[in-house]
C-alpha cells in the first residue's frame, strides 16, 4: 500500500496532531479488526536518520478509529471528505528544538500486509514581544 504522506508545523512545545485516513488494498478505510499491532518512531531530521527519538507501541484502540472522523465529529478536522481513521498525537516535549522532525507509523494487519503514515513536522521558533 503506498504511505500516506502529511506535513504540517507547529511551534516549540507544541503537541502535534497527526490524522490520516489509512486504506487497505480496495481502498477502504481500514478498521480495528484489520490491525495486528502499531509501531510508531520519531525521528529529527538532519541528526542520526537510524536514531529515533521516541518510540511507541500503542494499541489499535489508542490510534484507529473503526468509523472516519469528519469534521462533524471534530471541528479540528478542516477537510470534508470521508475523513480520518489515524490519529496520533506527539506530545510537545519531544518537539522542543526548531527543525523538521519525522514520524513514521508502521500498522500491521491481520493479512500480514502493512499500512504506512509519513509525517513531516516543522518546528518554528516561538517569539517573544516582552
Amino acid at each position: 500500500m503506498r504511505p500516506q504522506i502529511i506535513r504540517g508545523s507547529v511551534f516549540q512545545g507544541q503537541t502535534a496532531v497527526i490524522r490520516a485516513e489509512v486504506v487497505d488494498a480496495q481502498h477502504l478505510p481500514i478498521n480495528r479488526d484489520l490491525v495486528e499491532h502499531i509501531r510508531i518512531t520519531l525521528y529529527r531530521k538532519g541528526g542520526e536518520p537510524d536514531t529515533p527519538i521516541q518510540e511507541w507501541s500503542p494499541s489499535y484502540f489508542d490510534a484507529i478509529f473503526d468509523v472516519p472522523q469528519t469534521h462533524v465529529n471534530d471541528p479540528g478536522w478542516t477537510y470534508r471528505d470521508r475523513g480520518y481513521n489515524f490519529c496520533w498525537e506527539v506530545p510537545g516535549n519531544y518537539l522542543v528544538q526548531v527543525g523538521t522532525y519525522q514520524l513514521e507509523a508502521l500498522i500491521f494487519l491481520r493479512d500480514e500486509r502493512h499500512a504506512y503514515v509519513k509525517a513531516d513536522i516543522t518546528v518554528e521558533p516561538v517569539y517573544s514581544n516582552v
